[in-house]
């Protein structure tokens, strides 16, 4: 099958990019763009949130290859894919995530969140052709079934997204990790979901349901949100 770079991106063809790291990049350079995202580094938040790890080989080429695919020797939670979402919708600039934006009683502000920058990861160019790329996921690849009816978009605004799949077995019970990120309106970001669904041997929905359906009643409403107060959605089991 051939494809472009973006195709491959959003139909999710992992042994192309286990190919083209084999081919294009040295262990260092995966694991210095890793760290850049924040990987094996704490992330500020109310709550205590697992260190996502990413722990790229140097001694094997097809391990390289299958963690430069995804397959092994990382960790990611919810919150971090929502964070990782954020920065490329958010011109490559990684911000601390907040619950509340602010509180208000009888008229008076009785609490603001103040924006606090976390790192500088990409630069605003490589973010947007970054965007562009991930709406291939939702007009070509895994997630078109699920972002169009009928051959029409099912939301009222460009978005970009990506799957991600993994099984696992523990404690004799099978776990079907099923994710999906997505962020929206592809020209002007408001909004990033973060959606990871556990179904058993008998699977449910997959993660692109609900980060659909939050994006959905977002630009639903009636009211226009103050890009001031844009704040990270995310949900986890």
């Amino acid at each position: 099958k051939c494809e472009t770079f973006a195709q491959a991106l959003g139909s999710s063809n992992n042994v192309a990019f286990a190919r083209w790291a084999d081919e294009k990049l040295e262990p260092t350079q995966l694991q210095a763009m890793a760290n850049r995202f924040l990987f094996g580094k704490r992330i500020p938040f109310p709550w205590a949130v697992g260190v996502s790890e990413a722990r790229i080989p140097t001694g094997s080429r097809l391990g390289f290859a299958r963690t430069a695919a995804g397959f092994e020797n990382t960790t990611l939670s919810p919150l971090h894919a929502a964070l990782i979402t954020a920065t490329v919708a958010n011109d490559g600039t990684m911000m601390a995530p907040y619950l509340v934006a602010s509180a208000d009683k009888d008229g008076e502000q009785l609490f603001k969140a103040a924006p606090a920058k976390l790192a500088e990861v990409l630069t605003p160019a490589v973010a947007e052709q970054l965007r562009g790329m991930l709406e291939e996921t939702v007009t070509y690849g895994t997630g078109r079934k699920f972002f169009e009816k009928k051959g029409a978009a099912r939301l009222p605004v460009r978005s970009g997204g990506k799957s991600g799949s993994l099984s696992g077995k523990d404690d004799g019970l099978t776990r079907n990790y099923s994710w999906f990120v997505a962020f929206a309106p592809i020209d002007n970001p408001q909004v990033v979901v973060a959606a990871l669904v556990v179904n058993g041997e008998e699977w449910t929905v997959k993660g692109a349901v609900p980060a659909r359906d939050v994006l959905d009643a977002y630009f639903d409403r009636d009211d226009t949100p103050d890009p001031a107060e844009r704040c990270l959605l995310y949900t986890s089991p």
